[in-house]
C-alpha cells in the first residue's frame, strides 16, 4: 500500500465529510463546506435565503471524474457532478456551488482549469441553491 500525501488525506477526509452532509441533507452541514465566497461575489443571495434543493435519495459517490471532481448518483439512477477546490487564503477545501441543477442546453460553462476565483457568469436570480449538477451537462 502506497503511503498518501498530506494532500490526498485531507481530500478523503473532506469527501468522507461531504458525503455525510449530502446524506443528512442538511442545509447548515452543506453551506458550512461551501465555498460561498464565490457564490456570493457572483451576486448571488445568501444561501440562508434560498431552499436548498437535492436530488431523490440515497445519493452515493460513485467515483473520481478527475482530482477535483466527483460522480455520484441518485435514487433514480441519474448521474451528478460534485467539485470541490481550495481556497487561495487557507488552503481549506470547499464544495463548488453550481449555478443550478442543470444548466440549460448551450449555456458556457466553468471547467474546472478556469481560474478558481473568478465569479461564474450572471445567471437569473434562483431560489435554490444546490451542490450537485446534472452530469453530463447539456450541450
Amino acid at each position: 500500500m502506497m503511503a498518501q500525501t498530506p494532500e490526498e488525506q485531507s481530500r478523503r477526509d473532506f469527501l468522507r465529510t461531504v458525503d455525510g452532509a449530502i446524506q443528512s441533507r442538511s442545509a447548515s452541514r452543506l453551506s458550512a463546506i461551501a465555498d460561498l465566497d464565490r457564490w456570493l461575489r457572483a451576486g448571488r443571495s445568501p444561501v440562508d435565503q434560498l431552499t436548498l434543493w437535492l436530488p431523490p435519495k440515497p445519493i452515493e459517490r460513485k467515483r473520481d471524474l478527475a482530482a477535483n471532481e466527483f460522480l455520484y448518483e441518485d435514487g433514480e439512477g441519474k448521474s451528478w457532478r460534485l467539485r470541490i477546490a481550495r481556497q487561495a487564503d487557507d488552503r481549506d477545501w470547499r464544495v463548488v456551488l453550481p449555478d443550478a441543477p442543470c444548466p440549460p442546453k448551450g449555456m458556457p460553462r466553468m471547467r474546472p482549469s478556469d481560474e478558481a476565483g473568478a465569479p461564474a457568469p450572471a445567471t437569473p436570480p434562483s431560489k435554490t441553491w444546490t451542490v450537485l449538477e446534472c452530469w453530463p451537462l447539456p450541450h
